[in-house]
């Protein structure tokens, strides 16, 4: 480094990753402090003290002088600052581009599941894992949070999301592929610690004992897992609500969603009366109401009937869209979409079903199972199983350095990286000046120590 960039660090700070080097300091300043003892005259004591006992009286005191330690002292103490300095791990403050942290949130439904009072595996788990992110990282990183439904969001370290980026699913997700998720710098947060064990990602796994509960459910039924095994009990029923149209403008598609909707133990229903399973809005396309088609082609089944001619606009959040489609006079517009607990359709009126009935029957079925809520309470039997002990993973130095950086590439050499290097070279320098030096130096220091009395 450059002078100007060294005076650039003092002004600007700088932080120490391994403050404990700084005891050397105490070395070099005693050793300064013993080279810079007073000089002292040499004593004598004579046999005719008598003598000279007047003409001693008579003499004024000798002046007490301080004298410079020579060079070889000198450059000792500077060498042995420079060592202190090197081995406390220097970083200029604000220097290095900040290191670029990933929070993995696995939201699956048995990490929502009660692990302490009032707090679930999921709440036990990021604590620890905030817990190491804050005892490792600097002031000016950054943090990427990601989970399996929500919107990946970039902020600094010591922020974290709003609650609504933690509010539980509304429906369950499917679990994340951790071993393409073995990255430098990513900590998970789960409730089970992944196998086969990362190389490069931290682990944070709250662990937790089974929890019995709901596991299932089906019409007025569901299934409730208890000590001793599995058990029926009576539920409440839920419904499918249909708004926008009257069921019979649907046509052949309303008759697909109420056989839907009984095998499945549900009542299709023009509005809500009770626990809802799936919201289904039609009538949603905008702009003019023209012919509304889904091709058949590579399907194997078409729709044709009415709607707004722009098709669905406004969309909720991690929607999947059937975008297949025609309407006259424009480009394919969005006919479908779907999003947990909720379905848009741009039609207001469903005329005929084209190509193979089996084929849409099918299709349809799969889609609207997809967007079905669970009922409250209920979590996969798997889920709700021994998630195991608990497991806090550490940073280690390797894969500390691993983490990347803004605008650095991995093994990059920073400015700041050379500080402790330039203050090591110095210190050798300026030893081998001591070394060089050290017979006028120590018998410098000799001379400093307590004279030894010379009797004639």
């Amino acid at each position: 480094m450059s002078v100007p960039q060294v005076a650039a660090a003092l002004a600007l700070g700088i932080e120490w990753s391994r403050p404990s080097g700084l005891l050397l300091l105490g070395p070099a300043a005693l050793l300064l402090l013993l080279a810079r003892r007073s000089a002292r005259p040499v004593e004598r004591v004579t046999a005719t003290f008598d003598l000279w006992e007047d003409a001693m009286r008579r003499i004024p005191p000798a002046p007490r002088t301080r004298r410079l330690p020579p060079l070889p002292v000198v450059f000792a103490a500077v060498a042995i600052t420079c060592a202190a300095l090197a081995l406390a791990g220097p970083r200029i403050v604000g220097s290095d581009p900040p290191r670029v942290f990933t929070i993995l949130c696995d939201r699956s439904p048995s990490t929502s599941l009660p692990l302490q009072p009032g707090r679930t595996r999921f709440e036990v788990a990021l604590e620890a894992c905030l817990s190491e992110l804050a005892r490792r990282a600097g002031s000016t990183d950054r943090v990427r949070w990601r989970s399996q439904d929500r919107e990946t969001l970039e902020l600094p370290v010591g922020v974290k999301p709003p609650a609504s980026w933690f509010a539980r699913p509304a429906a369950f997700l499917p679990e994340i592929e951790w071993e393409r998720e073995d990255r430098p710098g990513f900590l998970w947060v789960t409730d089970r610690v992944p196998t086969p064990s990362p190389s490069h990602a931290l682990v944070f796994a709250s662990g937790g004992r089974g929890v019995p509960g709901p596991v299932a459910s089906r019409g007025g039924e569901r299934v409730v897992w208890r000590e001793g095994g599995l058990r029926v009990e009576p539920a409440p029923g839920r419904v499918v609500e249909l708004r926008g149209v009257e069921a019979g403008r649907l046509g052949p598609l309303a008759r697909l969603l109420t056989i839907w909707a009984r095998e499945r133990g549900f009542e299709l229903r023009g509005g809500q009366e009770r626990e809802r399973a799936l919201l289904i809005e039609a009538g949603r396309g905008a702009g003019e109401t023209r012919e509304l088609r889904i091709a058949g082609g590579s399907l194997g089944w078409g729709l044709a009937g009415t709607g707004g001619a722009g098709g669905i606009a406004e969309l909720p959040e991690g929607a999947q869209v059937w975008r297949f489609g025609e309407a006259s006079g424009g480009e394919a517009p969005i006919l479908v979409a779907g999003s947990p607990g909720r379905v848009l359709l741009a039609f207001d009126g469903v005329r005929s079903v084209e190509g193979d009935p089996a084929l849409f029957a099918l299709a349809w079925s799969r889609f609207l199972d997809r967007w079905v809520l669970p009922a409250p309470g209920v979590v996969p039997l798997d889920e709700r199983r021994d998630a195991g002990a608990a497991s806090w993973d550490e940073w280690s130095e390797d894969r500390f350095e691993e983490v990347p950086r803004v605008g650095a590439g991995r093994g990059e050499t920073t400015s700041a990286d050379l500080l402790a290097p330039a203050l090591a070279g110095i210190g050798v320098l300026f030893a081998t000046l001591a070394i060089l030096l050290s017979g006028g130096g120590i018998s410098w220091l000799r001379g400093r120590l307590p004279a030894s009395r010379t009797r004639t």
